[in-house]
């Protein structure tokens, strides 16, 4: 569990001070980064990676074990999931 003193020191690390006024340094970070080239095979490798579709598993306990089984159709992906409507 946190305390308030790791909460704030997490909190300062997210923030910088400026004259009196707080400026997210998060947000410059994450345009830095945005703005840096890709590499086109990491960014396929990533897409598939959230929108492949596995087969549904399923299983049933029996005497002792475990068995694990597919079903005949495909779950979500995690854009699926976290797609906002």
């Amino acid at each position: 569990m946190l305390s308030v003193t790791s909460l704030l020191k997490v909190e300062h690390c997210w923030q910088e001070y400026d004259k009196g006024k707080a400026t997210t340094s998060f947000k410059e970070k994450l345009m830095e980064e945005l703005k840096a080239p890709f590499c086109e095979e990491e960014y396929k490798r990533l897409l598939h990676n959230i929108t492949v579709r596995k087969p549904v598993q399923h299983h049933r306990d029996l005497r002792g074990r475990i068995k694990i089984y597919d079903e005949n159709y495909l779950g979500k992906s995690y854009l699926d999931f976290n797609c906002g409507k």
